[in-house]
């Protein structure tokens, strides 16, 4: 969809809050981009923010777009998101760490009717 090509990986993780700390380095995969789209990020999480940036580090987990999307609110886990398309642990417990940085104890909640 639409929303995946123009999605900042980089910044939309920098820009969200988190509750645990953690450091990570994410290789995303877009197959929707021309040339299969790959941007790989090392995201430092932490209670007091979060930075995110591309890098050439070894990586932990290599995801689809789409699963870190269903996980980036917090609302739904990372290991079930991953099912759809996949996932490569690169590290082990890579995973587990990740499905525990990107949840929040408060369920994403849209007061907003459509």
């Amino acid at each position: 969809g639409l929303w995946v090509r123009l999605f900042d990986v980089p910044g939309a993780l920098a820009s969200r809050t988190y509750e645990r700390e953690a450091t990570l380095v994410l290789e995303v995969v877009d197959p929707e981009v021309q040339g299969g789209g790959r941007t790989r990020v090392q995201l430092e999480a932490g209670v007091d923010g979060a930075t995110c940036r591309e890098t050439d580090r070894t990586r932990d987990l290599t995801l689809h777009i789409a699963a870190l999307g269903a996980a980036y609110l917090g609302g739904t886990r990372l290991s079930d998101a991953v099912l759809a398309d996949g996932v490569d642990e690169h590290r082990a417990g890579a995973l587990r760490e990740a499905d525990a940085v990107f949840r929040t104890l408060d369920e994403p909640w849209c007061s907003t009717f459509f």
